[in-house]
């Protein structure tokens, strides 16, 4: 018995056989003074940069506040190591209604109260703590 195959093979030359042509390289060389990518000050803003409440996204304003909320308080002081606790963030951020006149949600305000804490602070997990003795 023979079985015929629905899908003929067609008789060309293979692809990996036949000849194809070159394309011309193109060299381009892109250079600029002073520039290195590597360069620790890389994509960071100058110190001195002041942004308005205005001129960025609703919830990064909304952050903005909060430390300046906080300062006011004087539980946020980084060159002392001061910061707020995370649950009295999230109670702050719960507490602020946005634009469309809604109240900020639980997993959005544990979001931002994560984003106004240290980065080793945003670790979690258990800490180790060195014992005296």
């Amino acid at each position: 018995m023979r079985v015929v195959n629905p899908m003929p093979r067609r008789n060309t030359s293979s692809s990996k056989t036949r000849p194809r042509p070159r394309r011309a390289q193109q060299i381009v060389q892109a250079h600029a003074a002073d520039y290195s990518i590597g360069s620790p000050d890389f994509a960071k803003p100058q110190v001195t940069m002041l942004w308005t409440e205005e001129g960025v996204p609703e919830f990064v304003a909304v952050q903005l506040r909060a430390l300046k909320h906080f300062i006011g308080l004087g539980q946020y002081e980084p060159a002392k190591g001061l910061w707020p606790k995370k649950a009295e963030l999230l109670e702050y951020f719960k507490q602020q209604r946005l634009s469309n006149g809604t109240f900020i949600s639980k997993r959005k305000a544990f979001d931002l109260a994560t984003n106004c804490r240290t980065v080793d602070a945003m670790k979690g997990g258990n800490r180790k703590v060195k014992r005296e003795g």
